[in-house]
């Protein structure tokens, strides 16, 4: 197998796809492919040392799709800790002071209440 004549990440031959070396300046293709899928790309170590376009976009877009996961991840748990922190640090009820209700007055709350339901019923 001649392993300079095809993609490193999907073994196309490269007379199929354009190519893009691997290692350059920026060195982004080793870093972006060690991000992705923890495996170290290193320059001379005999296995093909370039990419074709279809496996670089790819790889490039599988690299910003998982980073914004990761940042919505974060963001979720940024307010869910927000969330939390609130329910935690309860206001304390108001107090009710007064007189219990007179048997009169619970009657007419009770048939308050009634016509309040039979009109919800109705519209």
């Amino acid at each position: 197998m001649n392993f300079p004549l095809m993609c490193r990440l999907c073994l196309i031959p490269n007379q199929v796809n354009q190519t893009v070396e691997i290692f350059d300046d920026s060195n982004e293709i080793p870093e972006k492919i060690l991000e992705l899928t923890n495996i170290h790309v290193e320059n001379g170590d005999g296995l093909p040392q370039e990419v074709c376009v279809v496996c670089w976009e790819q790889l490039d877009r599988s690299i910003t799709f998982k980073r914004q996961i990761q940042k919505a991840e974060s963001l979720l748990r940024q307010h869910l800790a927000q969330q939390d922190n609130f329910s935690f640090c309860p206001s304390p009820a108001p107090v009710i002071t007064g007189d219990p209700l007179s048997e009169e007055e619970e009657g007419k709350m009770a048939q308050d209440n009634e016509r309040d339901e039979k009109d919800e019923l109705e519209s």
